[in-house]
């Protein structure tokens, strides 16, 4: 199963992507974030497999 990382600034942008990836079975959505620099912060203490984003 692929850890999976949404990052959007955007809430409805990130629950359209939640919602697209939820219906892959092989994800897990293990965390949101709101802007880069919170990414950073996640990965400065945890690891994923993937970010997905909206541009």
């Amino acid at each position: 199963m692929l850890k999976i990382v949404i990052a959007d600034d955007e809430f409805p942008s990130r629950q359209e992507l939640r919602a697209l990836l939820e219906t892959n079975s092989n994800l897990e959505i293990i965390a949101e974030c709101e802007h880069g620099e919170a990414v950073l912060d996640y990965f400065s203490n945890n690891t994923a497999d993937a970010v997905f984003f909206r541009y």
